[in-house]
């Protein structure tokens, strides 16, 4: 069971990581320095030794540290800048609501300690927090897990009680190796690597929502949110294209996929074999979500998980703030759904794509 909720800072509760990112490039340009914003994206992440080290490439050997910093302080981080400008809207009502379910919550950040006490005293979120890491601490930090071992230790818990709040890939790493599930907020920047993370999401705001639905898992199961084009995703096209046989002769990897590109993406998983997976669409307008496809592997169909995931979704659309969800479903699937509470909004259709009779259906949640 989790206990413990372990957020790391930049990226993640406070939006700091395109502010600095942008204002390390135009210094360096303002030091007459070519840089390949690209190849730069990889600073995200890094300890402040090893972001040093990676500015201090651009001098040849000659970078005045101290003077670099001076100046950033000075310019980009001076009395006319407040932290609390670059926080994240969901972020006060998130910890509120985790504190108030009990949670324990923690910081395990590779800023700098004066850094990361500056940025929650003028965010007003210091008080939530039970126990605080830098990576100063430490003399590894972020890949290796240390300021996740050390900062479940400080909460009273073991890390396999805790989840962590992360962004990059070097803090999914962190935390993985520390032996925790990882909730990341998606990145739509730096293009990093995040598929090790076991839940990958736009709003951290579902983060009570994740967590209820791991707490009351007892099917042994583990339960993931993954981006499209991942690993997982090619796993739930196999076995989406695996149900579609059955139906039509439709090939779904001759489709147009890129439509799922934003959808999200859920699935239970039994080790490394997929179980279920539901894709859920965020287009729909007037506070609707629709539920693209709900499939399940046969080996577990006797198991409850079909209703085990819908539920989950739904509880998933709800938290994302859907008042309504609204799917198509094949006449072999009526009962199933009708058992789930879902009405019909039309006569039955013939679905172009798989050839057969399906209805629109719809509840509310």
């Amino acid at each position: 069971m989790i206990k413990g909720v372990i957020f790391d800072m930049d990226g993640v509760l406070i939006n700091s990581e395109v502010y600095y990112f942008d204002a390390f490039i135009k210094m360096l340009e303002d030091d007459g320095k070519k840089v390949d914003v690209d190849n730069f994206k990889t600073i995200v992440g890094k300890s402040h030794e090893d972001s040093i080290a990676m500015l201090g490439e651009y001098y040849d050997g000659d970078f005045d540290e101290n003077a670099f910093f001076e100046k950033f302080d000075r310019i980009y981080r001076g009395e006319n800048f407040n932290y609390k400008d670059l926080l994240f809207p969901y972020v006060a009502p998130l910890l509120s609501t985790l504190k108030e379910q009990g949670y324990k919550i923690a910081l395990a950040s590779s800023s700098l300690r004066d850094s990361i006490f500056r940025a929650i005293r003028e965010s007003n979120i210091e008080s939530y927090f039970e126990a605080i890491s830098s990576g100063e601490d430490f003399d590894k930090s972020k890949p290796h897990p240390e300021i996740y071992l050390t900062t479940a230790k400080k909460l009273g818990l073991q890390p396999s009680e805790c989840i962590a709040i992360e962004d990059s890939f070097y803090g999914i790493k962190s935390a993985k190796t520390a032996g925790m599930k990882v909730i990341a907020r998606k990145d739509e920047d730096f293009d990093i690597n995040q598929e090790s993370a076991d839940f990958i999401v736009r709003n951290l705001i579902t983060i009570p929502t994740i967590l209820d639905i791991i707490n009351r898992n007892n099917n042994g199961f583990e339960y993931k949110i993954f981006n499209y084009g991942s690993k997982l995703y090619l796993k739930n096209l196999f076995l989406r294209n695996e149900a579609l046989k059955k139906v039509t002769n439709v090939n779904i990897f001759n489709t147009k996929l890129t439509d799922e590109k934003d959808d999200v993406h859920f699935g239970i998983f039994n080790k490394d074999e997929i179980v279920s997976a539901v894709t859920i669409s965020e287009k729909e307008k007037n506070h609707i979500a629709q539920i693209k496809s709900v499939v399940v592997n046969e080996k577990y169909r006797s198991n409850g998980i079909g209703t085990d995931i819908m539920k989950s979704s739904e509880m998933l659309c709800k938290s994302l703030g859907y008042k309504k969800i609204y799917l198509k479903a094949n006449e072999s699937r009526l009962r199933f759904f009708k058992k789930l509470g879902y009405n019909f909004t039309s006569e039955g259709y013939i679905l172009p794509l798989t050839n057969s009779i399906h209805f629109d259906m719809y509840k509310n949640i």
